[in-house]
């Protein structure tokens, strides 16, 4: 999954579904999901974050230079990326359960 760093991107971490997350006038420090299936996109521009509870989450930023730093091509390697490991780590779960049963299928005999 793509999104924002919203609500969507905290549903997917809790369904453990692989999420790339773009941060723009937010911080991951303190706005990243929880768990391991995330990666989250952030220019760390010296103006963000820019939208906090402090400032009433109002920015003068009219500009969004920190989401038009992350580019299509940066989402769609992260992307990419994400569905590598989660192909790997499927095939590594079968071939796991294909060993445990050919163990079981062993022993029977």
């Amino acid at each position: 999954m793509v999104t924002n760093d919203s609500g969507p991107a905290h549903f997917a971490s809790l369904c453990r579904l692989p999420t790339v997350v773009l941060f723009g006038p937010e911080t991951p420090r303190l706005y990243s999901p929880i768990g391991d299936k995330h990666k989250d996109l952030y220019s760390n521009f010296a103006c963000s974050p820019c939208v906090s509870v402090y400032n009433g989450k109002k920015s003068p930023c009219q500009e969004n230079r920190c989401l038009m730093a992350i580019t299509p091509e940066a989402v769609f390697e992260e992307v990419l990326l994400s569905l590598d490991d989660e192909a790997n780590s499927l095939r590594n779960e079968i071939k796991t359960k294909n060993a445990m049963s050919r163990g079981h299928a062993a022993g029977a005999r």
